[in-house]
């Protein structure tokens, strides 16, 4: 039994999303 979230998973997500967005700001300062 999983008593704790799944960390890896949740930070996998985070830090995918914070890549698109850090790609995006340097898109638009270009």
């Amino acid at each position: 039994m999983v008593t704790h979230f799944d960390f890896t998973e949740i930070l996998d997500e985070l830090h995918e999303m914070a890549i698109d967005t850090f790609n995006a700001a340097l898109i638009e300062t270009e």
